[in-house]
């Protein structure tokens, strides 16, 4: 691999900074965006309520995720692999 094909810290940096611009583009459009989970994915069903609370499982069982509960799991995983990597750092 010549030089001029390496990736730099720099690159990295612009693309995570475009990434973050286009999330905070999305997030509006995105927002009333609804997934049905019915009760018959109990394994979902029991990661919303870990997550989220009783109030986003309805009467009937059931619940669904938004954009918005989305980029929370994302912002969570994160935050957990920063933390766990600055322990091997």
């Amino acid at each position: 691999m010549e030089l001029k094909d390496k990736v730099t810290i720099e690159d990295l940096d612009v693309l995570l900074s475009k990434a973050q611009d286009y999330l905070e583009e999305l997030k509006e459009p995105l927002k009333d965006i609804k997934v049905p989970v019915n009760k018959n994915n109990p394994e979902i069903l029991q990661a919303v309520q870990n997550l989220f609370g009783n109030s986003y499982i309805t009467a009937d069982g059931n619940t669904y995720i938004t954009f918005p509960m989305y980029l929370q799991c994302l912002q969570l995983i994160r935050s957990v692999g920063k933390n766990t990597a600055s322990q091997f750092i």
